[in-house]
């Protein structure tokens, strides 16, 4: 339709245009069949390979999650250790007073 109006000339965008929105566009243009495919495959090209890496990264975070866990429980043996020999040493020191008060009492009843 033309509405009256003059043609317009042909620009590089009319021919653009005209090439993008051609009905044959299953054709492959003869300059492109020979040119390698660029874009990266969308699929991995093995599949196995890809699994392991997967595998190998959730083994390699299960093992940090692990470390930082037994990391925490041996601080708390260390911590438990030390309290222990803290109760030890008061109640070595509670018992040598109990002895020695016993031992003064003997004393003072002969």
């Amino acid at each position: 339709m033309q509405y009256g109006l003059p043609a317009r000339p042909p620009t590089a965008s009319t021919t653009l245009w005209t090439h993008l929105l051609r009905s044959n566009t299953n054709q492959v243009p003869k300059s492109l069949k020979d040119m390698p495919i660029i874009a990266p495959p969308m699929v991995p090209l093995d599949k196995n390979a890809s699994s392991m890496r997967i595998l190998l990264h959730d083994t390699q975070a299960n093992f940090e999650k692990f470390t930082t866990h037994v990391g925490t429980l041996f601080e708390s043996i260390q911590e438990t250790k030390n309290e222990l020999k803290t109760t030890y040493s008061l109640f070595e020191r509670d018992r040598e007073t109990l002895m020695g008060d016993i031992i003064d009492l003997g004393k003072y009843l002969s």
